[in-house]
């Protein structure tokens, strides 16, 4: 037999794609007021899933339709899902909020509580120098005379 004609063929393998992580803004870190987080993920038609209980996310988990409002410190955990694709790996942010509440009437003192202090301040001034004036008695007594003091006469 003769040897045959050579075949040839073109294959095209389309293995499925990684979906990239989501991203958060703003970043994790502590922050002194309410943040508003967005979670974005690059892959037009990707669902993003998240949680807020330290768990993986999973296609069951709450749905990303829109900013969270972090007003408290948390984490947050979010993962990209779309047919076709592979999953994202998990994305996941930090958020420690930590707001300082200032004094009421805008840290202004209330006039009794002024009057308190001063009164507090004054009575600690002279217990002080009561106590300092006991402390340094003189060390000879001088002797006290009753009468009228006699009188030499030259």
């Amino acid at each position: 037999m003769t040897d045959s004609d050579t075949a040839t063929a073109t294959y095209t393998v389309n293995l499925p794609v990684k979906i990239p992580a989501p991203t958060f803004f703003p970043a994790s870190g502590t922050y002194s007021s309410v943040q508003t987080v967005t979670v974005s993920c690059s892959t037009e038609g990707a669902t993003i899933r998240y949680t807020t209980d330290g768990s993986e996310p999973s296609a069951t988990s709450a749905l990303y339709l829109s900013s969270i409002e972090v007003s408290s410190s948390m984490m947050i955990k979010a993962k990209a899902f779309k047919d076709g694709m592979i999953d994202s790996d998990t994305a996941t942010a930090t958020y420690v909020v930590d707001i300082v509440t200032p004094p009421p009437n805008g840290g202004a003192v209330s006039p009794a509580v002024m009057y308190a202090a001063i009164i507090a301040v004054v009575a600690a001034i002279i217990a002080a120098v009561i106590f300092l004036l006991r402390r340094s008695k003189p060390k000879t007594r001088f002797k006290q005379y009753a009468g009228k003091p006699k009188l030499k006469k030259d």
